[in-house]
């Protein structure tokens, strides 16, 4: 509807050229980091069937940037750069995503949300351009945040600028797609309920895994031999960027108390973030440096589950962590945080064990508990991966998302 109104008042919009037959796919991020948002993205453009579609992978342009256009490369996947990041002014983010759609003359544009970013101006530079079909994925939906205001006793609820730009910012933004991909139905809960999305355009798509390729133990020995780590000590890996979102602050006192009980027990954590000096620090403080790894960014993830008895996943809040996902495909058993996502993953006591996010003591426990029972470990491990082969098909993922650009 937006299209035609535009054309008629403008007479800017013109239908795609038939340059190819295939479906020419734009897919659109605005991130300078490397996470699950970018790894579903580069899942998405590299099983892609060349024979249906023609991808065309564009970020925009921000300060260090380098480490995600090199891993672009290192993938064999050709990327443009863009000046219209969320943070330069409206008309410049409009034209130079106008711009670059004329250019391509995509049939669908797929816009890869992660956080906050906004893509108002170039969703309605796509529309503008003559876009047939527009998606949105949304991989983090955080509830509004709801404090109180402190002056007036707490009576009534904090109406702070953030969260208003965000409520309305998101509703704009919905406006001008066609389908909006929640990669959990936790994630279309918050964008419906608490931001107002309608329901018939938000569908649950859940992030997949390849759980074939990531069951297979490659290399272990060797791998915990360079990571300093015994055969007979149990080592608890944890997966994850070093930020306050990963509750990478909780889980090492949590590993603390597992280790006063359990002295052959080790934690790697694989990752790297703006909070590793920090958690460097604590880590010094407590006398752990030998017991505590910090691996940094690793590109072999797949080759170090294997490696892991146990896998720990204390995140705050997460959409539908690709990290959990191929450590439950991996077979490792799972201690994590009880949030709404998760719990869609894994049924408590039955497939993993989940604790209250930020309980440092429940956390422990519930290590504890994995480190001392092998037969425990080896169930839940079990019982999680068929669940994640059956509802968590990396195919099945894929082909209900190609289904929306055509």
């Amino acid at each position: 509807m937006l299209r035609r109104i535009f054309s008629n008042w403008f007479g800017i919009v013109k239908g795609t050229s038939p340059r190819s037959e295939k479906v020419r796919v734009v897919f659109y991020a605005d991130t300078p980091d490397l996470g699950g948002a970018e790894h579903y993205l580069v899942t998405l453009v590299q099983n892609i069937d060349p024979g249906r579609f023609e991808p065309h992978l564009v970020f925009t342009r921000r300060p260090h940037m380098g480490c995600i256009l090199e891993e672009m490369l290192r993938l064999g996947l050709v990327c443009d750069v863009i000046d219209a990041a969320s943070t330069r002014p409206p008309w410049r983010q409009f034209w130079s995503s106008f711009r670059y759609f004329r250019r391509i003359r995509p049939h669908a544009v797929h816009f890869n949300r992660n956080w906050n970013y906004g893509f108002i101006m170039p969703q309605l530079a796509a529309r503008f351009a003559g876009t047939k079909t527009i998606v949105l994925v949304e991989h983090l939906a955080v509830g509004v945040e709801k404090k109180r205001n402190r002056r007036l006793g707490g009576m009534l609820p904090d109406l702070g600028m953030w969260r208003w730009k965000q409520i309305i910012t998101r509703r704009l933004s919905v406006l001008l797609v066609d389908t909006v991909i929640a990669v959990s139905r936790a994630c279309k809960n918050v964008l419906c309920e608490e931001y107002g999305y309608p329901a018939h355009k938000v569908l649950v798509i859940p992030n997949g895994v390849e759980v074939k390729s990531l069951s297979r133990e490659i290399r272990r020995s060797e791998q915990r031999s360079l990571m300093g780590v015994a055969e007979t000590d149990v080592l608890v890996g944890a997966v994850g960027r070093l930020s306050h979102q990963k509750g990478f602050q909780y889980l090492i006192p949590a590993f603390e108390l597992v280790h006063r009980q359990c002295p052959h027990a080790k934690l790697c954590i694989v990752g790297e973030g703006d909070r590793r000096n920090e958690l460097e620090r604590w880590i010094a403080e407590r006398g752990m440096q030998s017991q505590v790894i910090l691996l940094g960014h690793r590109r072999d993830v797949a080759s170090l589950l294997p490696c892991f008895e146990v896998f720990a996943f204390p995140s705050l809040f997460e959409g539908m962590p690709f990290a959990l996902l191929e450590a439950i495909a991996a077979g490792l058993p799972i201690v994590a945080t009880a949030i709404p996502p998760i719990q869609e993953a894994l049924d408590d006591g039955k497939e993993g064990l989940l604790v209250p996010a930020t309980n440092i003591q429940a956390l422990a426990a519930a290590l504890l508990e994995l480190i001392r029972n092998r037969s425990q470990r080896k169930y839940l491990g079990r019982q999680a991966r068929k669940r994640v082969s059956k509802q968590y098909s990396l195919r099945i993922s894929l082909e209900r998302t190609w289904q929306l650009y055509c």
